[in-house]
């Protein structure tokens, strides 16, 4: 397991959701369910992630704020 950035989220990334409109969270929303479908596919059915726990995590936090 990894418990560290391994920089593969923009660290601006990381952070925009503050500051983000309105109008923009749904299809920030529709991208981060995308994104960890992608990533949960890549861990439990491959055996294969592509990012960090912690990584996974940020963005998890991330659609759980929106």
């Amino acid at each position: 397991m990894h418990y560290f950035y391994s920089g593969t989220i923009p660290y601006q990334q990381v952070f925009s959701f503050y500051s983000m409109k309105v109008s923009d969270a749904a299809g920030r929303i529709a991208k981060l369910r995308e994104t960890l479908e992608h990533h949960n596919h890549r861990y439990y059915v491959l055996a294969d992630p592509e990012i960090s726990d912690f990584e996974y995590d940020v963005l998890m936090n991330e659609l759980l704020t929106l």
